[in-house]
């Protein structure tokens, strides 16, 4: 598969579509195309920051908050790795913005719209000042 069709899969393929399975790895696939997945090890491996301190991701009623790397495969290929913060107990991941804009890619948009289990994200991002910009991010 060539890199642009891959991210546009990625890019358009709505969250519904994306199957989430959980165990020593969380991990969502395409359904369209389950060479494309998403994954990461909730453990020291994948922990960007144990401690993420950014007033946008602690200004929740729980100020806790960590970051995750997730890992987008084709196959075997690891084709980007984004940045996705827990906040406010688990009770969503966001996207990180940047600090200038408060803005996050549209691939970062999409990789935290996928694992948003509890549909909190856009309430979230709100919260936090975080919009989704014009730029794809792969």
């Amino acid at each position: 598969m060539k890199y642009e069709k891959l991210v546009e899969l990625f890019l358009e393929t709505p969250a519904e579509e994306w199957v989430r399975v959980h165990g020593n790895h969380e991990y969502a696939y395409c359904k369209a195309d389950v060479n494309l997945r998403i994954v990461t090890s909730l453990n020291d491996d994948d922990i960007q920051a144990k401690d993420f301190v950014e007033d946008w991701a602690n200004g929740f009623s729980d100020a806790r908050a960590r970051g995750y790397f997730y890992n987008l495969y084709y196959g075997e290929t690891l084709t980007h790795r984004f940045i996705l913060v827990s906040v406010d107990g688990a009770r969503a991941v966001l996207p990180l913005p940047d600090l200038s804009t408060m803005e996050t890619s549209r691939a970062q948009w999409k990789a935290a719209e996928i694992f948003d289990s509890l549909g909190s994200l856009d309430d979230y991002a709100r919260r936090a000042g975080i919009r989704v910009g014009s730029e794809p991010g792969l």
